[in-house]
């Protein structure tokens, strides 16, 4: 549920926004705010999520105080963890979505590898070998007023159409320092986020269902039975149809 403070704005509200300065400040009240006790919610830890499966793996939340505050961006960091898998996230991941206090406010597709920066490694030793990427909400624009708390919450849909070799891959995923960035009614820009704050989700095979097999009063003593399956389309996993006829000349009923 959205918080009565928290007002989305869409559509042209007269402010601009890009990745290199501020909008316009007009309508937020108070002086300088802040953007304090950013904190990783533990709703969210180990997350699992099978091809084309969609799910929140990411939460924080963080105060404003002394002003109100426009959002404007917000950076979502994404790090592979298991060795020898699939590390470079648009193989496996389709889109990002973006909510604040429980409404999606932005989503985007995030499939090639144009959707991403390259970041350094969440690892600070000097014999981390992992990649991290880095995808950007820019132009947002939700008003936060002063001394209200903002949750941030980011879901991912998996891909379904990935390598069996590369799965299951482990990822790392969060808000790097500075990743928030929001403007006050002075017109300065506010930031926070953190790089120790950090969950994993995993993405793993999908699950391609059972086979059930029922007997029936009218099933003859003793058969041979063809099975023909009806293979499903690429991205469609589990889907397929299995078909069942007694194969011509082979049933033999007992007695």
């Amino acid at each position: 549920q959205v918080k009565s403070d928290c007002t989305v704005v869409s559509g042209d509200t007269g402010s601009s926004s890009d990745d290199s300065g501020s909008s316009s400040s007009m309508g937020l009240s108070g002086g300088e705010a802040s953007l304090t006790d950013y904190d990783r919610r533990s709703t969210y830890t180990n997350e699992d999520l099978e091809e084309g499966e969609t799910q929140k793996v990411f939460g924080a939340d963080f105060d404003v105080e002394d002003g109100d505050a426009r959002l404007e961006r917000v950076d979502v960091r994404i790090e592979a963890i298991t060795d020898n898998r699939e590390d470079e996230p648009w193989e496996q991941i389709e889109t990002l979505t973006l909510y604040i206090n429980g409404e999606e406010v932005d989503s985007m597709d995030v499939d090639d590898e144009d959707d991403w920066s390259r970041e350094a490694s969440s690892d600070s030793s000097t014999t981390a070998t992992t990649r991290a990427y880095e995808a950007r909400f820019s132009g947002l624009d939700v008003i936060i007023e002063e001394d209200e708390t903002v949750d941030v919450e980011v879901e991912v849909t998996a891909s379904d159409s990935i390598d069996d070799s590369d799965l299951q891959q482990t990822w790392k995923v969060w808000i790097p320092e500075d990743g928030i960035r929001a403007i006050d009614g002075e017109g300065i820009d506010q930031y926070t986020g953190s790089d120790s704050e950090t969950t994993r989700f995993v993405i793993e095979a999908a699950d391609d269902g059972d086979l059930s097999i029922r007997e029936s009063d009218d099933d003859p003593d003793s058969a041979r039975w063809r099975i023909r399956i009806a293979r499903s389309t690429p991205g469609q996993h589990g889907q397929g149809r299995a078909g069942f006829a007694p194969h011509r000349g082979l049933a033999r009923r007992r007695g």
